[in-house]
Formats: structure tokens, C-alpha cells, sequence
């Protein structure tokens, strides 16, 4: 398919299943979305039912440190999931997006699946690259010489992009090798990683500086594989003149040159990132399909189930509303396989007949929630689901339940 139509393609998907930011009017719904999942994942862990991600390989990817962020402690020996490291695992998209909701996929256990890439990236408004100072305005603001601090900043966030895709594309030819007919193009889904919480703390000026980094860095990843059968799909807009620009949820706008050689190769849109690689794992006309999920160093989802209490409503909340890597995986159906992931020395056969008794209680708390919306049928949900976590699976999050991804 030719790049004008697959910028059609993804113009449509962009216009049918856009990416839909959480918001007051919608996160209750989304919270029962998720309270369902989850509570349905533990049933199934406990009683040791076979689901279709047990099936699929969790597959453990490792380069060289490659940069001075590489050999940082805090960012290999002493993280969870480190910058050399990417886990990888096949599944479908479980949850799907509306204006007002994330509805179950009636058919998802039937699609074909498609790749899901964990990997680690810099972080802006760290130590590595940010002063952190109470007494200036803002309290973190980049290293001087800034200069020196974007250019240190993109070389890492490149290296880390170009990892993710190296995986994808590993990823494919390991399918071509096995399924010689479907050799072909690998599709790589990305949003641009590290360009939200990861910057928040600066001022806007340096926001927009670090947003337009993190595209360049983009763009000179895929230069040096466009040879190697890949079509980068990106959250963004992509103008005729072959300007690519990406707006965070600060509200911040960088706007970067796509070198003329790649963009043949890069396909720009508004979509939903897991709408439109469920899409394109299902039209077959690429060999592979990847989409990053930009994770945390220290969790396989980040904080996908951490919660709080809104300020305004004092009601409990879902943590990270718009994070990618979080709704990625609430929306999964790797729910199970990243629980365990997290905590892989958790014994699930032993949650007793009260922990799993409350499970069920708290998945029927959502689906009443979710047949009459009011405040008191959320709080009674919510209130569910947080003891569920802080009781039957406290030892869940206990650190000491966690180990370094190499040793999985």
C-alpha cells in the first residue's frame, strides 16, 4: 500500500476512533472499565484458568549501554525493568474507546494480535538533565548549558526509540522466519514517548524545546532503519510540507522538518494508538504489527492500578488518566500476564475463598455502577476495589514480591 493511502487509512481511523482523553465526564465509566478487568484477571489467576496469553511467549530483549544515562544505576542495576532491557508479549486490544467510555470488544479474543513493546525513557524533568532548586521559579528547570543538556537528552531518547523499534523489527523476522509467506513490512505504532508527566515540571518554554527533541529523535531513528521494511504510525500531525507537530497534555506545541528520505516511512494521526494497531494487525497488510508502551523503570504498566482521591469530588480515582503506558495496559488483554509480571514470586493459587469471594463482589460492584451510574454505586465500587488491594493483595505490592526484569 502506498503511503498516501496509508495516511488515509490512518486519517480515517483518526477520525472514527480518535484518541479520547479521561476526563471528569468520562473516568467513572473507565474506572469500572478497569475495576472489571482487573477483578476478572484475579479470578482467573487464582483458579488457574488458561488464557489466551498464557499462550504467547513473554520474550526478553537486552543491548549494550550505549550512552552515560545507560550507566547510571537508578537507570540499570537498580531498575526494575532496565534502559538495556525491553520486554515483549502479543495480545489484542481488550477495551475499546468511545467518547464516554472504554466498551468491552465483543470479538477481542478473535482478532489477531499484535505486539506489545516495554521499554524505559528518559525523563526530562529528572535529575539526569533538570536542576532541581525550591528557591527558582520553576523549582526544576534544565541544566545549563541547555544546549549541551537537549542535545545529551536526545541522543538517549533516540537510542531508546531506536531499541523499540529494533525489537519490533526482531519481532517480524522472527514471523518471516517461521511464516515465510507473510514475510513484509513491520507497522510500528508510537505515541511520542516521554513528551507528558516526563516534562510537566518545566516551564512551557522548555517543554516545547524537549517536545521537539523527542520528535527529532524520533525522526533519526527511523532514518537509520527505513531499509530495514518499517512504517512509523505517530501520534501527531503531519502537514503537505512534511512538518511534523505533536501537542501534550500541557497544552505545549513543538513542530519539527521530517527529513525528505523518511517520510515515505512515517504516518501521522489523531487515532487511538491501540485502536489503530488492533486495525492493522486485522487488514493484513503488514508481516508484523508492534506499539510501544514507553513504561516505567520500576513497573511493567507504571502505575496502571494506583489510585487517589480527587481533590474537588473526594472521591477515589484512577491514578494517571492520560499516561500511555497505564491505559495501554488497563485496555490489554495482558492483564493477567503484567499482574504477575510485577510480582512473579506472588503465589495466586493460595488467595483464599474470602480473597476471591471479594474479587467477584467487587467485579458485580462495577457492572451495578455500570447499569446505574450514580455517586453512591461508584463510591461503594471504588471502596471495593481499594480494600481488594490493600488486603487480599497487599504482599502484591510488596517490593519484596519484585525482581529485575533480566531475571523474569
Amino acid at each position: 500500500m502506498s503511503h498516501g493511502n496509508l495516511q488515509k487509512l490512518a486519517d480515517e481511523v483518526s477520525k472514527t476512533l480518535p484518541f479520547i482523553p479521561t476526563k471528569p465526564e468520562n473516568a467513572q465509566r473507565r474506572a469500572a472499565r478497569i475495576v472489571m478487568n482487573v477483578c476478572e484477571a484475579i479470578v482467573d489467576l487464582q483458579q488457574n484458568k488458561k488464557n489466551s496469553w498464557e499462550e504467547a511467549v513473554c520474550t526478553h530483549y537486552q543491548r549494550t549501554a550505549k550512552t552515560d544515562w545507560d550507566k547510571k544505576e537508578e537507570n540499570n542495576e537498580k531498575a526494575s525493568l532496565p534502559s538495556t532491557s525491553a520486554l515483549s508479549m502479543m495480545g489484542n486490544m481488550k477495551l475499546g474507546v468511545t467518547q464516554d467510555d472504554w466498551p468491552p470488544c465483543a470479538d477481542a479474543a478473535s482478532q489477531p494480535k499484535f505486539q506489545f513493546v516495554w521499554t524505559h525513557f528518559p525523563c526530562a524533568k529528572g535529575r539526569d538533565y533538570a536542576s532541581h532548586d525550591d528557591t527558582q521559579t520553576p523549582p526544576r528547570q534544565l541544566k545549563k548549558p541547555i544546549e549541551q543538556t537537549l542535545a545529551r537528552f536526545q541522543e538517549d531518547v533516540e537510542v531508546q526509540i531506536g531499541f523499540t523499534m529494533d525489537v519490533m523489527i526482531a519481532a517480524r523476522d522472527e514471523v518471516a522466519k517461521l511464516e515465510p509467506a507473510k514475510k513484509g513490512p513491520v507497522a510500528m505504532v508510537f505515541n511520542p514517548v516521554g513528551a507528558g508527566a516526563f516534562v510537566d515540571a518545566l516551564s512551557s518554554e522548555e517543554q516545547t524545546l524537549c517536545l521537539e527533541r523527542i520528535l527529532r529523535a524520533m525522526i533519526g531513528a527511523l532514518k537509520k532503519r527505513v531499509l530495514k521494511g518499517c512504517v512509523l504510525f505517530v501520534s501527531g500531525q503531519l502537514d503537505g510540507n512534511g512538518k511534523l507537530s505533536w501537542e501534550n497534555k500541557m497544552k505545549n506545541v513543538a513542530s519539527v522538518e521530517v527529513d525528505p528520505e523518511v517520510r515515505d516511512f512515517l504516518v501521522a494521526g489523531s487515532f487511538d494508538c491501540l485502536a489503530l494497531a488492533q486495525k492493522l494487525a486485522g487488514i493484513g497488510l503488514f508481516c508484523h504489527v508492534g506499539v510501544t508502551m514507553a513504561a516505567d523503570m520500576h513497573r511493567i504498566g507504571n502505575a496502571w492500578i494506583s489510585y487517589r482521591t480527587n481533590r474537588s469530588t473526594k472521591q477515589i480515582d484512577f491514578a494517571a488518566w492520560n499516561a500511555s503506558d497505564e491505559n495501554n495496559t488497563r485496555r490489554s488483554s495482558l492483564v493477567p500476564w503484567v499482574l504477575k509480571a510485577n510480582a512473579p514470586r506472588f503465589q495466586w493459587h493460595k488467595i483464599d475463598c474470602a480473597g476471591v469471594k471479594n474479587a467477584k463482589e467487587t467485579q458485580s460492584a462495577a457492572e451495578t455502577f455500570l447499569r446505574h451510574p450514580d455517586d453512591g454505586s461508584y463510591n461503594q465500587m471504588m471502596n471495593k476495589f481499594t480494600t481488594l488491594l490493600r488486603n487480599d493483595l497487599k504482599l502484591l505490592f510488596d517490593n519484596s514480591m519484585q525482581i529485575r526484569v533480566p531475571e523474569l
